[in-house]
Parts: C-alpha cells; sequence; structure tokens
C-alpha cells in the first residue's frame, strides 16, 4: 500500500490536529497528497476531483461529521469516510458507522489511523473493482444479447427441455408475437422431427463439433419449416442450458426450385427474342407490300372515270377497308414483336432514356390476355420527362406490377373491376401509380411482400420473387418503390424514378432528322438476305430512285469494290456469312464515303458485338419492321446532308 500515492481531503479546522493527522500518515509509510477544507461548500467543490479517503473531524464551527458525511454520500461518489475527533461518545459513533463512515478514531490514539486509512482504502478500490466487473459482465450481456437479436439464425435456450429464450428472429419464423407464446413451451413442440444429419467439412484449426441436423420446426399455425440446427452446451443467466442455433432453409429450398423455373423463363426470353426476329424480316415485307398496294390502288382508281368508280364505289370500299384491317393487323403484330424484343433484353444492361408512359404501354400489351376477363384499364397519363433506366428491366417491373393487379380481381366482371395508371412529376422525381379495386392486402402480410420467397399465392402459382425483384431492380435503377393498401378498397403501388434529362433532352430517335422535301434521284444499293424485302423496298422506292437489290454483303462488297458508284447503302445488320458490320468494315477500307452513308435496318442487336456496334458507328438505325414514311424522310436526310 505504501508505493501507491494517497490523495487525502481533510475536513478540519484545526491547524494543529491536521498536521497531526498527516505526520501520522507518513509515519505508518503512506506517500500523502492532501487537500483542507473547512465548510460544505468547500467540501462540495473538492469532491468534483474526488480524493481517495476522506477524513473528518467530528465537531466544526461551520460544520459536523454527519452533515460533511451526508454530503459525500450524496455526491455519487464512492469514497471512505473516516471519523478522527478529539472527543466522541460510543453511541455517537455507532450512529455515524450506521450513516455510512469507514470508521472513527480519537485524535489523542492515532496509531491504528495508517492501517485503518489501507484498509478502507482497498476496501473502497475493491468495491470499484467490483464494480467495474459487473459493468463489464452486463454490458458483454447486453452485446451478446444484441448480437444474437440481430443474428440471421434461429436462437433457442432450452433447459430441462423447456424453451426459456427465443430471439426475435425465431419468433417471427414461427409465427409468434411475443415470447410468452413460446418461452415456457416444451421444445419438443417446435423441433421434434428429424430430417436428415447434414455432412459438413471442417476448417483447418477448427475442432470436432456435433454435425449439423436438419429438422422440420412447427409454427405456431401447424405448418413446418426447414431448418439447420447446431447444438450446445451454454450458460444461461448464470444456469446451465443448451443453445439451439437454426439456419432457415426455405430459401436455400425456395431458390432451389425456382432455379429450374427461371432457366426455363431464360430460355422463353431467348426464344422469344429470336422468334421475333424471325417474324420481323416476314413482317416487314409484307407491311412494305402492302404500302405499295394501297398506293398502286390509289393510283389505279385515279385513272378510273367518274362514273366507273361511282358504280364500283362498295366494292372500292370494300377494297381499302380490307387493306386496311390487314394494315392494322399486321401492325398488331409488329407491336407485338416490339413488346417481345422489349421484354427479352435481359442481357442487355445498358440504362438508356426511356419514356415510362411508352414502357407502360408495352406492358399492357403482354398483360392483355390477364386483364381482358378481369378489369377495365383506366389511364391517366401526365406529362413526364423520360427516366434514365433500362428499358427491359423497367418493362418487367411494370409487367409484374399489372399482372399482379389483374391477379388480384376475378374474372368475369371486367365492367366492376379497374386498374388505374397514372404517371406524373413530384419533386424531381417520376411517379407511376399502379392501382386495382381489389380486396387488398391484409395488414399482417403488407410488411413481408417485398420479402424473397414471400406469397399468398397457392403452391405452384407463384415464386414469391416478382415484387423482391421489381424493388431490387428500381434500386439498381436509383428508383424505389412503395404500396399502399385498404382491405375492402384495393391497393396501389408507386414506382418513383429519378428524371434522367430535362425537358429539352427527350430520348431521340436514332432515324435521321424529318426531311425538308428537297430531294434528288439517287442511287441506292440494298443489302439484305431475306429476297422478298429487298424487292418490297425496290417497289416502293423505285419511282424515286434506282434501286440495287443483293441478298449478300460479300456480293455487295465485290460491286463496289468494282467500282460501281452508290449514293446510299440499305443494309441489315445481321446477316449471315458477311454481316452489316463485315460490310461497314470492309467498305471503310475501299471506300470510306460511302461507309458512311450505310443505313441500318435491324431486326435486333442480339449479341454484344452488334450492340458495341451500333453504340461505336454514328450511322443512323431504323428497326424492322420498317416505317415506310420514317424510311424515305430518313433517306432524304442523308441526301440532303451530303
Amino acid at each position: 500500500m505504501s508505493a501507491l500515492p494517497l490523495r487525502v481531503l481533510l475536513v478540519e479546522d484545526s491547524d494543529d490536529d491536521a498536521a497531526l493527522v498527516l505526520r501520522e500518515l507518513r509515519r505508518a509509510g503512506l506517500a500523502v497528497e492532501h487537500r483542507r477544507v473547512q465548510t460544505e461548500a468547500a467540501l462540495r467543490a473538492a469532491l468534483a476531483d474526488p480524493p481517495d479517503i476522506v477524513l473528518c473531524d467530528y465537531s466544526m464551527p461551520t460544520l459536523d461529521a454527519p452533515t460533511a458525511l451526508s454530503v459525500v454520500r450524496t455526491s455519487g461518489v464512492d469514497v471512505p469516510f473516516i471519523v478522527v475527533s478529539g472527543t466522541i461518545g460510543e453511541e455517537t459513533a455507532v450512529e455515524v458507522m450506521r450513516a455510512g463512515a469507514s470508521d472513527y478514531l480519537l485524535k489523542h490514539n492515532l496509531r491504528r489511523l495508517g492501517p485503518a486509512v489501507t484498509r478502507a482504502v482497498a476496501d473502497a478500490r475493491a468495491r470499484a473493482e467490483q464494480r467495474e466487473a459487473e459493468s463489464a459482465r452486463k454490458l458483454a450481456e447486453e452485446s451478446f444479447r444484441l448480437i444474437v437479436e440481430r443474428s440471421p439464425d434461429l436462437v433457442v435456450v432450452h433447459r430441462d427441455g423447456v424453451v426459456v429464450y427465443a430471439n426475435q428472429l425465431t419468433l417471427e419464423r414461427l409465427g409468434h408475437l411475443t415470447a410468452s407464446t413460446l418461452v415456457g413451451t416444451p421444445v419438443a413442440s417446435i423441433a421434434s422431427e428429424r430430417r436428415r444429419k447434414t455432412k459438413r467439412a471442417l476448417t483447418p484449426g477448427e475442432s470436432i463439433r456435433p454435425s449439423a441436423v436438419e429438422q422440420n420446426w412447427r409454427r405456431r399455425d401447424g405448418s413446418a419449416i426447414a431448418v439447420e440446427v447446431v447444438s450446445g452446451d451454454v450458460v444461461f443467466e448464470g444456469r446451465p442450458a443448451t443453445v439451439l442455433l437454426a439456419r432457415d432453409l426455405t430459401e436455400r429450398e425456395h431458390m432451389a426450385a425456382t432455379m429450374m423455373e427461371m432457366d426455363r423463363m431464360a430460355a422463353i426470353g431467348i426464344l422469344a427474342a429470336g422468334v421475333g426476329h424471325e417474324i420481323n424480316n416476314p413482317l416487314a415485307y409484307v407491311l412494305a407490300n402492302l404500302e405499295y398496294v394501297s398506293g398502286e390502288l390509289d393510283h389505279l382508281l385515279a385513272q378510273l372515270p367518274a362514273d366507273a368508280r361511282e358504280r364500283e364505289k362498295l366494292r372500292i370500299d370494300d377494297l381499302r377497308q380490307a387493306l386496311a384491317d390487314t394494315n392494322h393487323g399486321a401492325q398488331r403484330v409488329r407491336d407485338i414483336v416490339q413488346d417481345l424484343r422489349t421484354f427479352s433484353r435481359s442481357e442487355d444492361e445498358q440504362s438508356s432514356l426511356v419514356d415510362v408512359r411508352n414502357v407502360l404501354d408495352s406492358s399492357l400489351r403482354m398483360a392483355a390476355v390477364q386483364i381482358r376477363q378481369r378489369a377495365t384499364v383506366v389511364k391517366e397519363y401526365g406529362d413526364v420527362p423520360p427516366v434514365l433506366a433500362n428499358e427491359s428491366r423497367l418493362g418487367q417491373v411494370f409487367l409484374n406490377l399489372v399482372v399482379n393487379a389483374a391477379q388480384a380481381l376475378p374474372e368475369g366482371r371486367p365492367s366492376e373491376n379497374r386498374i388505374s395508371l397514372r404517371t406524373y412529376e413530384d419533386e424531381g422525381s417520376v411517379v407511376v401509380e399502379v392501382a386495382d379495386t381489389g380486396p387488398g392486402i391484409p395488414p399482417e402480410v403488407l410488411p413481408r411482400i417485398f420479402e424473397p420467397f414471400f406469397t399468398t399465392k397457392p403452391p405452384g402459382q407463384g415464386t414469391g420473387l416478382g415484387l423482391s425483384i421489381c424493388r431490387r431492380s428500381l434500386l439498381a435503377l436509383g428508383g424505389d418503390i412503395r404500396v399502399r393498401s385498404v382491405p375492402g378498397e384495393g391497393t396501389c403501388f408507386f414506382v418513383r424514378m429519378p428524371r434522367g434529362a430535362k425537358d429539352s433532352d427527350r430520348p431521340r430517335t436514332t432515324s435521321m432528322p424529318p426531311s425538308r422535301g428537297a430531294t434528288r434521284r439517287a442511287r441506292v444499293l440494298c443489302v439484305d438476305d431475306e429476297p422478298a424485302l429487298g424487292l418490297a423496298l425496290r417497289r416502293l422506292l423505285g419511282e424515286e430512285h434506282d434501286v440495287v437489290v443483293l441478298t449478300s454483303a460479300a456480293a455487295a462488297r465485290d460491286l463496289v469494290a468494282a467500282g460501281e458508284p452508290f449514293d446510299l447503302v440499305l443494309c441489315d445488320l445481321m446477316m449471315p456469312g458477311m454481316s452489316g458490320m463485315d460490310l461497314h468494315a470492309e467498305l471503310e477500307r475501299i471506300s470510306p464515303e460511302l461507309a458512311a452513308r450505310m443505313l441500318f435496318l435491324t431486326g435486333g442487336a442480339f449479341t454484344g458485338r452488334a450492340r458495341d456496334f451500333l453504340d461505336r458507328v454514328p450511322n443512323p438505325r431504323l428497326e424492322k419492321p420498317i416505317g415506310i414514311d420514317e424510311l424515305r424522310s430518313t433517306i432524304d436526310s442523308m441526301l440532303e446532308r451530303d
């Protein structure tokens, strides 16, 4: 003890008595640092920097020992307090000790002062260490409990076969609102059925532990969840117990069950893209020939005498109507193919400026079969700026929301049910609302609808991934999704996306600006592996330009290399053998000016090379099936530029 510095606070009014006390402490071998006070105010101030011990005279003109002891105790500082008095009765001494004094001594007999101070300080320090240890233990317990509560595993502690603790995740997964309905029940009531033993390799340095066991744990409603469990002995709340650590296998088993479904959907996407590409070529020349026949019909009718046109008016009107209906049907096929291409571009992760209204309309067309017998669609499209997004991903989000809205409504009463789509701008964001007049979502289900694999649909009718994927896709695009639902009144999803550009930066087409009409007759080379499309384009453009049609890019290259002059080249992007990209590279070598005047006609850029090519070259491009007016306008603009 003599090696420790001792900070002493003397509450004493006598200089001689203070000197006597300090001399006795030093004689006992204590290194003393002291401070002396005589008033209550000075004592309170001194306790702000707590000493190791307080030595107090019993009676002074301005302060007495009971008052000083009360000040020390109410300060909240655990400091030993020893009364050192000239005279003190036994009853008074007992009262002081009961009030919390560590000891009392008489000034005329201070031989016990050194040992008494040493013992009192040691006891105080022992109490402080015990408090620190207890505080550390409580902090460790609180930290451990916090870790357990936030654990991704289910944690159950049982003693003598009875549950004494379960973390919050366990309560949620087993369907208990509070711990009171689970704690106190037999552990066998939730974990009794063993599935199979799970083999697990030990990591280097890991000791041998019991193997994990797969079990079916019963929920409160009687259903079961698959878990992988390891157990061990622990001390819980001071007594031996057993802890069960269980990993919920539901997601893993759902994932395994949905992998084949996802592979199947991916295959369907690839198939849809391929089918769309194959449809585009014949559809392109069907539309082109319809345009040609319609124009020729008008030309022939204009040459008939007026009386002949009047006599054949009904037949002429029927003929025109038949052509219009056929053209309308072909345009519908064109829209369907375009939608297929939009929703099958999962491999294309690039973002661009997208008009959410166009994507919504595509989603509606894709979901038409689901909607037709269930609801009437109400569109309230406000004028909104474009968003920067991946069109395919955004389309999948809207399609999922629209299909969910349709499936929430009963079949057979479309006039009574409604699916509402709204677009508007709010605080710099574009908001899309998808609402239905269905039964709504129960309040207890609403917080979980974005969880992976959570579904209220019957087995086999949903994986529970749709809304989760929607939310993940939107977050990746910088947006978000919220839901509002009132049971009996319907559900509304709010998709919020940051605007991608100012109004002046609306998405632009890849075609050239509209022509002003000042055109010249040009020599045009048309290269497409679909012969009928080339012939259709020659029919349509033949009166305005000299059109040469080839079905081989290699033949086109040879023709140009031989010195044949052309003003423009209309070229398919994807062709067997030499592609349009390859022809562009060849023309850059042998005729750079003509390479710059290539107009690409594409039924879809399905490869990374094709997408990179279109991003790299500045040449205009049109998507099949081609709009004839747009084709003529683009050609005129290219000629005007030259």
